[in-house]
């Protein structure tokens, strides 16, 4: 499949244009590497530090929204940079992104926080003693 779209690209792409998509796959690259990866590395340490521990399906949870976060914010972050410049035609970016991004960090974080809140409740059923 990588070759096929190689080749795709090569054929289809003028040679200008292939520099700056090759430019953008290193850039999302070492955006997801450098950024994204040590992010939620450095959260998921910091929630293990505080001395709870959640269930698995809890922490795999917050991971996933983190990551989906993670993954949305590099790719609104540069319409937002774009549409600050202010463009030359405004309707190539017509949307409000800043607003739109934040508004969807808030739906990703009230839905992961509510998830893993029933998992532990969930957890916490299961280990109550005197339980039929």
């Amino acid at each position: 499949m990588g070759a096929y779209g190689l080749l795709v690209l090569l054929r289809t792409v003028p040679g200008g244009e292939q520099l700056g998509i090759l430019v953008w796959l290193a850039g999302a690259v070492v955006l997801h590497d450098a950024v994204l990866v040590p992010t939620v590395s450095l959260v998921r340490a910091g929630a293990h530090r505080t001395g709870r521990r959640l269930p698995g399906g809890a922490v795999a949870l917050v991971d996933g929204g983190l990551v989906v976060i993670g993954l949305l914010s590099l790719v609104v972050l540069p319409e937002i940079w774009a549409q600050s410049r202010g463009p030359l035609n405004p309707s190539i970016l017509p949307g409000h992104y800043g607003s739109a991004l934040a508004i969807t960090w808030l739906v990703v974080a009230v839905v992961t926080a509510s998830g893993a809140a029933v998992l532990v409740a969930l957890h916490r059923r299961e280990r109550l003693p005197g339980r039929p």
